[in-house]
């Protein structure tokens, strides 16, 4: 499968999509594959709200700056025009998957890229708890596009 466009997606599209989206470009631009756009969104309309403060501060400590991110809310047409879909959980699969049935060979937990085993798991949202949750969440959603990149390379997960 050829990829040339990635879509994260989580509920709201202002803490864990923004953060793997960031993630992911700037790891691309660090190895060269520039060919490959990333982008995300929210299966909740929140109307272009910003990304939350905490997601904002500890991605900023990682030398990205996502202030300028604004909340999309999912369309068919990102559907459509995305090659590869990572979602965070489960749940935002079935809903996907659900509203468009042909994204099925598409639509996978991001987490699946994390293992060799390939088991898939939720990336638990970090809205409204500590800063202690956006940091698991950003960790996680680290570890698991380090998987992503093997793979966008051609190597095992």
């Amino acid at each position: 499968m050829d990829i040339k466009k990635i879509l994260f997606v989580c509920t709201a599209n202002i803490c864990r999509s923004p953060m793997a989206e960031t993630i992911l470009k700037e790891k691309l631009r660090n190895s060269g594959m520039t060919d490959i756009s990333v982008s995300s969104a929210g299966l909740m309309d929140m109307k272009g709200g910003r990304a939350r403060e905490d997601a904002l501060s500890i991605i900023e400590k990682l030398g990205v700056d996502i202030s300028h991110h604004r909340s999309r809310h999912l369309t068919g047409e990102m559907v459509r025009d995305a090659d590869l879909i990572l979602v965070m959980e489960g749940d935002h699969r079935d809903k996907i998957v659900s509203s468009y049935p042909e994204s099925a060979g598409k639509v996978f937990l991001l987490s699946k890229f994390g293992n060799e085993k390939g088991v898939a798991m939720d990336i638990a949202d970090p809205y409204g708890g500590t800063i202690f949750n956006y940091r698991v969440a950003l960790k996680e959603i680290g570890f698991y596009i380090e998987g992503l990149m093997r793979y966008l390379r051609g190597l095992p997960r």
